[in-house]
């Protein structure tokens, strides 16, 4: 993970900027008072699962191990999850939401925070390969592009 404060940037932009490369890996989100604005591009890694009763308790401790070793803190440089769960797992309606998972969250690879007029860009990258650098600077050029 590398987080970096960025002069100014705008949220839309970097949205659109991922339409073609992370299509259907995109998220955006900013609360109602515009204070913190939220766009992920790209899945570094995602928690799925389809658990009715334990699914809150199976995301947090798969996210806490996740994070485990990351610095703890300040907050502009914490990874956030983006997704959700269901309203009703015990709906069997047939819906637009019909084969999503009860639970799905998303951590981005490349995720950029604003908060307080203050914006962050950071690369998430978790792998186990050998060429686990080599990735991360491939992820460095594309963030400086």
């Amino acid at each position: 993970m590398e987080t970096m404060e960025v002069s100014h940037l705008s949220a839309l932009a970097f949205y659109t900027a991922g339409e073609e490369c992370y299509k259907g890996e995109r998220f955006y989100w900013q609360n109602r008072e515009k204070t913190m604005t939220l766009v992920g591009l790209g899945h570094a890694h995602t928690i799925q699962n389809n658990k009715k009763n334990e699914r809150f308790d199976a995301v947090e401790a798969e996210w806490k191990n996740l994070t485990k070793n990351c610095l703890k803190g300040q907050r502009e440089l914490q990874p956030i999850l983006f997704g959700g769960f269901t309203f009703d797992p015990q709906n069997n309606v047939a819906g637009e939401w019909t084969g999503f998972p009860e639970a799905y969250f998303a951590l981005a690879t490349f995720q950029l925070v604003i908060r307080d007029e203050k914006a962050y860009v950071s690369i998430h990258l978790l792998t186990q390969d050998q060429d686990g650098e080599a990735q991360f600077e491939a992820l460095r050029k594309e963030r400086d592009y």
